[in-house]
Order: structure tokens, then sequence, then C-alpha cells
């Protein structure tokens, strides 16, 4: 099942389906719009092919739109940063995340979201993993 499913993945990035998810999410001003969008790469990313791709197709920088964007929304800052978070199990990722001041994002995500739990341990999550690069 593993391999069928990986299968799958490979086929919606190689037919293009990332990269229009993607794009919809980078140029859309629909909300619900986006955290579908960020939800359906929150599950393609779980592989580390695609998140490899997604990366290059700049990922990183339009989930932190969409966080300055909504960073009142508690549904839409729980999809984001569910994201950054499996992002940062690839090294590309961390590196992505580096480069785009993601440590200081999260940091001042945290602070405003203080009350939500789940958020609260995807960003931790994700700052763990940042941690372990000594370059950031």
């Amino acid at each position: 099942e593993r391999g069928e499913q990986s299968s799958v993945y490979d086929v919606i990035v190689v037919e293009g389906g990332a990269k229009r998810i993607l794009d919809t999410v980078k140029k859309t001003d629909e909300p619900t719009l986006m955290m579908s969008g960020l939800e359906a790469l929150s599950n393609l990313a779980n592989s580390r092919d695609v998140t490899e791709r997604l990366i290059k197709m700049g990922i990183v920088g339009a989930v932190f739109y969409a966080m300055g964007k909504y960073s009142w929304d508690e549904d839409m800052m729980e999809r984001a940063v569910r994201l950054v978070a499996i992002l940062t199990y690839s090294t590309a990722g961390v590196k992505a995340i580096g480069e785009n001041n993601g440590v200081q994002v999260l940091l001042n995500a945290m602070e405003s979201h203080e009350d939500q739990a789940e958020f609260l341990a995807n960003a931790a999550a994700a700052l763990k993993n940042i941690a372990v690069d000594e370059k950031l």
C-alpha cells in the first residue's frame, strides 16, 4: 500500500496538481479555498519527494503570506502551522523556513495564539525540528 500511495503522490505532482494547488493558495482571496489548499498541501508534503518539489515552487513564502494575511483566523493558522511543521522534517524545508525568517514568524504567531493547544503543539514541533540546524 505504501508504494501505491507514493505513486499517487508522484502522479499528482507530475501532472501538475501540486503546483496548481500552490498557485491557488498564492492567488486566492477566499479564506476557505486557501484553507483547503493548505490542507491538501499538508497531505502531499508527507512525501519527502513532493516536499522537495513544493519547496522549490515557493511553498514556504506562500504559507507565511497566509499566516500574515489571516493571523486572526484560528482555523487558517492551525492549517498553516501544521504544514510548516511537516515541512521541517525536510532539510530543504528547514533551510527555506530559515531563509524566510520562519523562526520569528512562528514565535510571533505563538504569542498571538497562546490559547490554541494544537497550534502551539505544531509550532513547537516545527521549532524543535528547526533547532537542530546549527546555521539558524
